[in-house]
C-alpha cells in the first residue's frame, strides 16, 4: 500500500476557499481592466469553472487533527500579527499627519522670517543711506576759520573790546574834527 493510496478528493471546504480566492482575483484582475470586461469575465469565469471540476476529482493527502490545530494556531497568530500592523499603521499614519503640520507651520514660520529679515534689511538701508547723507552734510557744515597768528603777548579778551570799542570812538572823532 502506498501513500497516495490514504488520499481523498479534495474537502468542499477547501474547494470553497480556492473558489473565493480566484472570485477575488478575477474582480480584481477586471478592476485593472478599461474595455471589454464582459467577455474578460466570462473567460474568466469559464477558466475558474474548469479548474474547480479538476479540484473537485483531485485527491490530496488526509489532514490530520494535529495539523488542523497548528494550522488554528498560526491562523490566530497571523490575524494577531495583522491586527497589531494595522494599529501600528494607524499610529504611524496619525505621528505622519503631526509632524506634516509641524512641517507645514515651520514653513509658514520660514517664510514670516524671511519676510521680517527682508523688512528690517531694507529699514537697515535706508537707515544707512540717511547716516551717510548726514555724514555729507556735517562735512559741508564745517566752520572754516583762519588759523591764529602766534602772538609774542598774551592779549586778554577785554583788552581785545577795549581796542575795537576805542578805534572807531577816535576815528568818529576825527571825523568830527575834520569836518569842524
Amino acid at each position: 500500500m502506498t501513500i497516495q493510496d490514504s488520499w481523498r478528493p479534495m474537502p468542499p471546504s477547501t474547494i470553497n476557499a480556492v473558489e473565493n480566492i480566484l472570485d477575488l482575483s478575477i474582480l480584481a484582475t477586471l478592476g485593472l481592466k478599461r474595455t471589454g470586461k464582459k467577455e474578460s469575465q466570462e473567460h474568466l469565469n469559464s477558466i475558474k469553472n474548469k479548474f474547480l471540476a479538476h479540484c473537485a476529482q483531485l485527491k490530496v493527502p488526509v489532514q490530520k487533527r494535529g495539523d488542523l490545530i497548528h494550522s488554528s494556531q498560526r491562523h490566530q497568530e497571523e490575524t494577531k500579527k495583522s491586527e497589531l500592523g494595522k494599529t501600528m499603521l494607524n499610529s504611524l499614519k496619525e505621528d505622519l499627519k503631526a509632524v506634516v503640520r509641524v512641517l507645514e507651520r515651520t514653513e509658514e514660520q520660514t517664510v514670516s522670517l524671511q519676510q521680517t529679515c527682508s523688512k528690517l534689511r531694507d529699514e537697515l538701508e535706508e537707515e544707512e543711506k540717511k547716516a551717510k547723507q548726514i555724514l555729507e552734510i556735517s562735512d559741508q557744515c564745517v566752520l572754516k576759520l583762519p588759523s591764529l597768528l602766534p602772538q609774542t603777548e598774551e592779549i586778554t579778551l577785554e583788552v581785545s573790546f577795549e581796542a575795537v570799542h576805542k578805534k572807531p570812538f577816535t576815528v568818529c572823532v576825527s571825523f568830527i574834527l575834520l569836518l569842524l
